[in-house]
């Protein structure tokens, strides 16, 4: 499980070291941040979905992964509420103040500490 874990901050150390050395430019960048979000992510959901046999007992996990965000996002809402920043900057601090921009990052780890179960 060690190797799994290093293998994994091995490819973000690589990705990070691409970025500063800039290997690509703003527009291929943002190319392959499309094909991960709308192509790799959905299919790395599509598969774990299918391939665990989903019970009562994993809801559990969905519920409180809802109550979890529900509540950041209550929390980022009461923090910013009285703020003066513009209407549209609040509505965007407060839907990232709950790390769903993580989501990306952690699935690979969620999947190799949790297993499929966990993702799905």
């Amino acid at each position: 499980m060690i190797y799994k874990i290093l293998s994994y901050l091995a490819i973000i150390a690589i990705g990070y070291l691409l970025k500063s050395l800039k290997f690509l430019d703003e527009t291929e960048g943002r190319a392959f941040s499309k094909i991960v979000i709308y192509i790799t992510l959905p299919a790395v959901i599509i598969q774990a979905v299918t391939s665990v046999k989903l019970t009562l007992a994993l809801f559990s996990l969905t519920a409180f992964g809802i109550l979890t965000t529900l509540t950041l996002m209550i929390a980022g809402f009461l923090i910013f509420r009285r703020s003066n920043i513009a209407r549209g900057t609040k509505g965007s601090l407060i839907l990232t103040f709950n790390g769903l921009n993580l989501g990306l990052f952690a699935y690979p780890f969620a999947q190799l500490l949790w297993g499929g179960k966990g993702l799905a």
